[in-house]
């Protein structure tokens, strides 16, 4: 498991996905599949959101996959949810990885 440290802000350019940062089998299998669009998918990805918030992990292809689901069923948007994944992606800084999120997030969101 990596943790982040104040060092690795200071760091410079680093992967997209952090050391141990690879999906489960499982997210990886949901994000491959027919199910990456299945309003279902949210719990899975919001648990895998969860955890890496926990361990210090990283996986901007599931974080992404759950902002997207967010778009297509805007009733399942949770705000804190939304909160996570922007944290994790200003950690990656400096990649776009934030950007890229933050064209996922309706406007009305933006404030």
């Amino acid at each position: 498991k990596t943790r982040l440290t104040p060092s690795d802000l200071r760091a410079g350019p680093r992967p997209r996905a952090l050391p141990g940062a690879m999906s489960t089998a499982k997210i990886q299998e949901l994000l491959e599949g027919d199910g990456r669009y299945d309003r279902e998918s949210a719990a899975e990805l919001e648990a895998h959101l969860a955890q890496q918030l926990k361990a210090g992990t990283y996986d901007l292809d599931a974080n992404l996959a759950l902002l997207k689901l967010y778009l297509l069923y805007p009733e399942e948007s949770k705000i804190d949810t939304i909160e996570g994944i922007l944290l994790k992606a200003l950690l990656a800084f400096p990649a776009a990885d934030f950007s890229l999120c933050m064209y996922q997030i309706p406007e009305k969101y933006h404030t």
